[in-house]
């Protein structure tokens, strides 16, 4: 029998990234359908890129799914951005 890792919607996988690694993002994808569960207990550092975020953290589990980091203003930020600039960008309070 092979290992299979535990589900969630994908509206509840970009909820659990946002309150986690404080970063908004959309997965290409309808909210019901299922993806990978985001097990993750730390939030991402400071000094990853959007494209080592992407890549390290979320691409093993959504698979093929497209997804897009957007910052505060609604705009999809250049994979090179540090997650510290975007995180900037988010009016919270």
């Amino acid at each position: 029998m092979l290992w299979r890792e535990e589900q969630m919607k994908v509206s509840e996988f970009e909820q659990k990234v946002w309150e986690l690694d404080g970063i908004r993002i959309i997965l290409r994808a309808d909210s019901n359908d299922e993806v990978g569960e985001y097990e993750r207990v730390r939030a991402v550092a400071q000094s990853s890129s959007i494209a080592e975020f992407i890549e390290n953290r979320v691409k093993k589990h959504i698979g093929d799914v497209d997804v897009v980091v957007v910052d505060g203003r609604g705009t999809i930020p250049r994979r090179n951005s540090l997650v510290s600039t975007i995180r900037e960008t988010y009016n919270r309070e």
